[in-house]
């Protein structure tokens, strides 16, 4: 018997069931992930018993199962779990945490591995993983854990249990990614091909329609909801992944942009040779950007395509020439020829225009040798928040139900920042902290922005409409959009003076 009795709840028994091999569990804390690893574990030993122990003695050991964590601390604690819930019978000595392994009856071995040496997940076969807040683990480390599960001689019984809270949709060590762990329970999610052998259970609705699987479930469960939920100092999305198990696209922070919808923002966008096509260009520290707008008569935005690159691998030459080949590819005159010079228009960075070590010519310069007449002015004190209100402003809805902006669903990453990848700076002064009326400095977002920025400020907003931000040291002037009857953004006015 095990040394503390489980009795699964609901949203468990449901992941026990499963006969697949491959679990990816996405779900909030406090919902009994870890525990539930263990007894699935426990579930899987028993069950192919009869498989592993009959294989031969020189098989070492007859079953290989690893437990994976990112950090010794969690190591620490899902140790105690397998203790705690494993079967005395299926022991085969003491356990010591000083050589991270447990002993299990008829040549079985568990043993416990901390993601933070990449070097000790290696050069063994295994015939179940199991993990435990797999977001937390680095791709690398994700990598090399996957090809422990093909060893030929374990293939028979090779299963997989990875478990986390989510921590977000995108690659923290690289934003132009999803997330691993996102992807493989998307995959999971939608069969990938491979519905029979994936399983994942991140839908809250799969709780019977409750908030929280186990805390919806008592009064005083549902207080600590409440409690946190209401929390100033608990982010709401923070509340959204560790309470309701929601895996969000965007990253931490106050969205500047507000009234996104995907359904109304997002379309198949057709480019037009009736107007002019405008490109506009950020040479970004890292990642350089570059996105292809139209404006059609009645003042709608088209946002037709997009290009994030990686400085590691993309010099502006090879930018430049990308570019030339994408726009010949994909924006021709009604006849298949292709645009002319006059017919596009490009806006940029202004420190295209500076000369660097590795070359005698400036950016611009290396463009107009490609025939790329490239604008670029200074960006002006209060650009950054003109960008922010026109972007506020081209979320309204027009009176005949169309949006003032359209985004090609193309364009994956811009669509990310637009469901809050673009938050506000904020500072601390004095233990207290502040939002500033600009996007933080996160790459590749904040590239992304400025490449928005120079066609918002260069081309929608003509000059005379901008009314720049004045600062003197007591006051502040506000500026807000101005919009027509239909809610089209149309300019500025200058608010009040706030002190």
């Amino acid at each position: 018997m095990s040394r503390i009795l489980y009795n699964p709840y609901p949203h468990q028994q449901a992941i026990h069931d499963s006969l697949v091999k491959r679990k990816y569990i996405m779900q909030p804390i406090r919902s009994g992930k870890d525990i539930c690893l263990v007894n699935d574990n426990t579930k899987f030993v028993i069950e192919t018993m009869p498989i592993w122990s009959a294989r031969p003695d020189t098989m070492s050991p007859k079953l290989n199962i690893w437990f994976v964590a990112e950090t010794y601390e969690l190591l620490s604690q899902l140790w105690r779990d397998v203790l705690a819930y494993t079967p005395r019978e299926l022991l085969a000595g003491e356990p010591k945490f000083g050589n991270l392994e447990i002993p299990i009856i008829n040549g079985g071995r568990y043993k416990f591995r901390s993601a933070k040496n990449e070097s000790y997940l290696v050069a063994e076969g295994l015939d179940r993983l199991n993990v435990t807040e797999a977001g937390e683990l680095p791709q690398t480390a994700w990598d090399l854990l996957q090809s422990r599960l093909s060893s030929p001689d374990r293939l028979e019984l090779a299963s997989m249990f990875a478990d986390g809270t989510p921590r977000g949709q995108v690659d923290p060590q690289n934003p132009t990614k999803d997330h691993w762990f996102w992807a493989e329970v998307k995959a999971a999610r939608g069969g990938n091909g491979q519905a029979e052998s994936w399983y994942w259970f991140e839908d809250r609705h799969n709780y019977g329609g409750l908030e929280h699987p186990i805390l919806s479930l008592t009064v005083e469960g549902q207080v600590e909801l409440n409690r946190k939920r209401n929390d100033p100092n608990f982010s709401e999305r923070k509340f959204r992944e560790d309470y309701l198990g929601e895996c969000l696209p965007v990253v931490l922070g106050d969205p500047a942009i507000e009234g996104f919808n995907r359904v109304m923002h997002v379309r198949p966008v057709q480019f037009s040779a009736r107007y002019r096509l405008h490109r506009t260009w950020d040479f970004g520290r890292n990642y350089p950007v570059v996105i292809w707008h139209q404006v059609t008569g009645d003042n709608v935005w088209h946002v037709l395509y997009s290009l994030v690159g990686m400085k590691a691998n993309l010099l502006d030459e090879e930018l430049a020439a990308r570019v030339i080949e994408i726009t010949s590819r994909n924006f021709r005159n009604g006849d298949g020829s292709e645009l002319s010079q006059n017919q596009i228009v490009d806006d940029g960075d202004f420190e295209a225009t500076h000369k660097e070590d590795s070359r005698m010519e400036s950016t611009v310069e290396m463009l107009k040798s490609k025939g790329i007449t490239l604008r670029v002015t200074p960006t002006r004190w209060g650009d950054e928040e003109v960008a922010i209100n026109h972007l506020n402003g081209r979320m309204k809805i027009r009176s005949n139900g169309d949006p003032n902006i359209i985004i090609d669903p193309c364009n994956d990453l811009l669509i990310r920042c637009f469901e809050g990848a673009w938050v506000y700076e904020t500072s601390t002064i004095k233990g207290y902290e502040y939002r500033k009326d600009k996007i933080a400095e996160i790459q590749p977002w904040i590239d992304i922005f400025d490449a928005m920025k120079y066609f918002i400020t260069r081309v929608l907003v003509p000059g005379d409409l901008q009314i720049m931000r004045h600062e003197t040291r007591k006051q502040t002037a506000r500026v807000r959009v101005k919009v027509d009857a239909d809610g089209t953004p149309i300019g500025y006015e200058e608010t009040q003076w706030a002190n």
